[in-house]
């Protein structure tokens, strides 16, 4: 829906992103009773978008960027009530972008770290703190691209044996791309900052079944004089819910499904401005098993 003035030329998508699959494997091993040690392995960010060459939004034709994590970690029981830890985060990288008459390709392999606490106030209340540095990928053609950095703390809280809940404030510093070449469009990583604000509760039904719903909003900043479609700089809101059953006492399946609530998006290029609809969906399933 191109509403501004002078108007953009061109046919607004009814769809830009493609599906993408981000698959999460964790395991934990207690040690001794102050000692734990885990890993993860991940795709943290995957993004495939394609544009229609005629639209004047565009960045590229095609913009593409594939992601995989080994994390491992070892953590701490300082006392009853404190424990800590830390990681570090082996990351490869893909990207890939074409324009009319031009395509880019590359993808790197880079070392980044995480840490953190959690303390428990209470047996029903927990404070957690989290750090996730950037992760620096160096890329052909003297190109540099950062994943976010990121700084998180949360509370969790059982109320009785049937309710419990938990909160997070988390702060991303983006850097973003530098050293562009010319067939990968500095637009599309044209974030500095972003918050994120996310509260959600899970009831328990019975032995085996379990509820939970959230509401997560994010803030986005985004910094650039000539930015082709982005997303929206106002708040964006995603709804979720969850449900579990519990196959036995070691096991059990995970449901969910977040949905983000439309929010205007905005197309500025050339002095040309123009704004349109995006919204998203994000479907889970997750199996977990203790032995």
């Amino acid at each position: 829906d191109m509403g501004a003035e002078p108007e953009m030329a061109g046919v607004s998508p009814s769809d830009i992103r493609n599906p993408v699959v981000l698959p999460h494997l964790y395991a934990s091993k207690l040690l001794t009773d102050h000692w734990s040690v885990g890993v993860a392995i991940m795709s943290p960010y995957a993004f495939d978008r394609r544009f229609d060459a005629t639209w004047a939004g565009a960045q590229s034709n095609h913009l593409q960027i594939k992601s995989q994590s080994v994390n491992p970690a070892v953590a701490y029981r300082v006392s009853d009530a404190l424990s800590v830890g830390a990681g570090l985060n082996y990351q490869t990288l893909k990207l890939h972008s074409e324009s009319t008459g031009s395509l880019y390709q590359g993808e790197d392999a880079a070392l980044g770290w995480n840490g953190g606490a959690m303390y428990e106030l209470a047996p029903y209340m927990r404070l957690g703190l989290a750090y996730r540095s950037a992760v620096r990928h160096s890329l052909p053609n003297d190109l540099a691209l950062d994943t976010p950095e990121s700084l998180t703390f949360s509370v969790w809280q059982r109320y009785s044996d049937q309710w419990e809940a938990a909160g997070e404030i988390s702060r991303y510093r983006i850097s973003g791309l530098r050293g562009q070449p010319a067939s990968v469009q500095q637009a599309a990583f044209a974030y500095q900052d972003a918050w994120r604000f996310a509260w959600g509760a899970a009831y328990q039904h019975n032995d085996r079944w379990k509820s939970r719903f959230g509401v997560a909003v994010e803030r986005n900043a985004a910094d650039g004089a000539n930015l082709a479609a982005r997303l929206a700089e106002d708040h964006a809101v995603w709804l979720a819910l969850g449900l579990q059953y519990r196959i036995s006492q070691m096991g059990a399946v995970d449901l969910g499904l977040a949905i983000r609530w439309p929010s205007r998006a905005v197309v500025e290029s050339a002095g040309s401005q123009g704004e349109y609809s995006l919204a998203g969906q994000v479907a889970s399933v997750q199996y977990s098993h203790a032995y």
